[in-house]
């Protein structure tokens, strides 16, 4: 995991792998913590999904649609909206692959910040 600061906004930037089978069926769900306000995209096969602000249960790909071999691009925008703390933190949960996997982060930003959560996340067998 990278913490850098680009235009005065930290970035945390990771890559993790995430075990499927070739035909696994991922669902995403990404929960910002903390009681702070976030919203999330992501970008799979060319293709980018906005989410409602975030995602609960999403499937990535398609009934029968090839995952392994590709990865995914995860962006979270989280802005400290709480007087009282300046943390933040996002955690993505992935399943439909061999095991369910979980993946928190979290840092702490200036009072009224913001802070970028770019993930990859690689699909391997």
């Amino acid at each position: 995991m990278i913490v850098r600061e680009i235009r005065g906004i930290p970035h945390v930037i990771d890559s993790r792998f995430y075990q499927v089978k070739k035909n696994s069926q991922v669902t995403i769900t990404v929960e910002v913590g903390d009681f702070q306000a976030g919203g999330t995209s992501y970008s799979w096969k060319g293709r980018t999904v906005i989410g409602n602000p975030n995602f609960t249960g999403h499937p990535v790909n398609g009934p029968g649609e090839p995952i392994s071999g590709t990865t995914m691009h995860c962006l979270t925008k989280v802005t400290d909206m709480r007087p009282e703390t300046n943390q933040t933190s996002v955690t993505y949960t992935l399943e439909g692959g061999v095991q369910e996997g979980s993946y928190p982060y979290g840092i702490e930003v200036v009072e009224d910040g913001m802070a970028n959560y770019q993930i990859t996340f690689i699909f391997t067998e």
